[in-house]
């Protein structure tokens, strides 16, 4: 996948300088034009829309983002030619910087319990009223809070004049999560906004807290590749803005630790 490669190398650049020739639909936000690969487009977000976003997620807007699910449908844009770049040298994850402080927790919201409801039939919970398979992949209380379980959470964003929405992401890198294409724009141009992310989200329950956005990166087929799936790229990496935690300031990966990528 050459345009991820280019992507993940360009990703130590992203603020240094402006992508000439590049326009950016963005529903009125300021937009930075940074250096990033030329199959790239990219959002950075201005101090206003960090504010707007920051006061715009209140317990009820959470409990009610509705999953992005995409189906079938549009026009499909698969591509033709395969790669020719030989693969790269594994980049490494590591660990959480500091330890886990419970001090850090945030109760976001109160899960709605009719949403909750699984659409299994028949519904499967296990010991401790978890459902099952949560139950499998997190036997210990609180194991989630911890490294690796930790690096993957949930991205909270809004489509204009739709309403707002929520998908799940991974943290690769100190400060930058991996997701889908479809959650940060349409297909046709336009970027969504308000994305925050809340890494071992559960219940409601936000151990590190919830994280603002600082700068968007989707490629452009996905960006302008008419929105319906199967995409040959339907990907997408958000950078996020740094925040103090009980006096230590970093970015989100500096806490949960980070996955790492090979291409």
């Amino acid at each position: 996948m050459p345009s991820i490669k280019g992507f993940l190398s360009n990703l130590n650049r992203l603020a240094l300088a402006a992508l000439a020739g590049l326009g950016v639909v963005a529903f009125g936000l300021s937009v930075a034009k940074p250096a990033v690969a030329a199959n790239m487009v990219s959002l950075t977000a201005s101090p206003t829309a960090k504010a707007s976003t920051e006061s715009y997620w209140t317990p009820e807007r959470f409990a009610n983002a509705k999953p992005m699910i995409m189906h079938a449908s549009g026009k499909a844009a698969l591509g033709t030619k395969k790669s020719t770049a030989k693969p790269s040298a594994p980049v490494p994850g590591a660990g959480p910087t500091y330890p886990y402080d419970p001090a850090l927790a945030v109760q976001l919201y109160t899960p709605n319990a009719k949403a909750a409801v699984s659409a299994v039939t028949p519904e499967l919970v296990g010991t401790g009223g978890f459902p099952y398979t949560v139950n499998r992949l997190y036997p210990v209380p609180g194991t989630f809070r911890q490294f690796p379980y930790a690096l993957v959470g949930q991205l909270f964003f809004t489509i204009p004049d739709v309403g707002d929405f929520v998908c799940s992401a991974s943290v690769i890198r100190r400060a930058v999560i991996a997701t889908a294409g479809h959650c940060v724009s349409d297909g046709n141009g336009n970027f969504f906004t308000n994305w925050v992310f809340v890494p071992a989200l559960s219940f409601g329950k936000a151990p590190y807290g919830k994280w603002n956005w600082n700068q968007v990166v989707v490629t452009n087929n996905w960006h302008f590749g008419g929105g319906g799936v199967p995409n040959i790229q339907d990907d997408a990496l958000i950078v996020w803005n740094n925040k103090t935690l009980k006096g230590v300031t970093g970015p989100n990966g500096d806490f949960v630790g980070f996955f790492g990528f090979e291409f």
